[in-house]
């Protein structure tokens, strides 16, 4: 929903990137949504799941940390439910990477959310979700979800300027929906920052 409502406004020309695309959201929009894409992943296993969007966009393994791009070469980045590599690190290179005025969307889980259900939940951890694998085990995995002052600060250090914030409430979600989200008001937080 957010990445519907901020593509509405923004320029689709040039390069576009989704970093840590998984089952790619940005390809579900088709051919026409964009000039050229090219779908980045650290793991070849989810990067699997966008092998449909093959015809019409570039599938590449990469890491969000060391994004394997020229300087000032992409004219728009998606990264949707970046929580894992939310860190300073991604936010420099996405200031590296993005041309001048060129803008990053970002979404993660809201911090009211993670904090709320990470506290209440037997054996979850800050900074990690915790994920049962088929074959029964459990693992943690990170999950950088920050308050929303602190991840402006964040985009702001590394050198962008925040364009707008939004949220996506439960209530805006087609229920049935997951039992880990009941009870809360705001689940993802959205954000669109620029390269000045």
């Amino acid at each position: 929903m957010f990445l519907h409502e901020a593509l509405s406004s923004l320029p689709r020309r040039g390069w576009a990137i989704e970093v840590g695309a998984g089952d790619s959201l940005a390809g579900e929009l088709g051919p026409a949504a964009f000039e050229r894409l090219i779908l980045l992943d650290k793991s070849e296993a989810m990067l699997s799941y966008s092998r449909k969007y093959r015809l019409f966009a570039d599938l590449m393994i990469g890491d969000a940390l060391a994004l394997p791009f020229a300087d000032n070469s992409i004219s728009l980045i998606i990264a949707s439910l970046a929580d894992p590599f939310n860190v300073a690190q991604f936010w420099n290179e996405v200031q590296r990477t993005l041309k001048i005025g060129a803008h990053c969307i970002f979404t993660s889980p809201s911090y009211e959310w993670a904090s709320s259900f990470r506290k209440q939940s037997i054996g979850e951890q800050e900074g990690a979700a915790l994920f049962q694998l088929r074959s029964g085990e459990y693992v943690h995995l990170p999950s950088l979800v920050q308050p929303e002052e602190s991840q402006i600060e964040m985009m702001r250090q590394a050198g962008l300027v925040l364009v707008t914030t939004n949220s996506i409430a439960a209530d805006a979600v087609p229920q049935p929906y997951s039992p880990k989200i009941t009870g809360c008001k705001v689940i993802v937080s959205g954000f669109v920052v620029q390269r000045a």
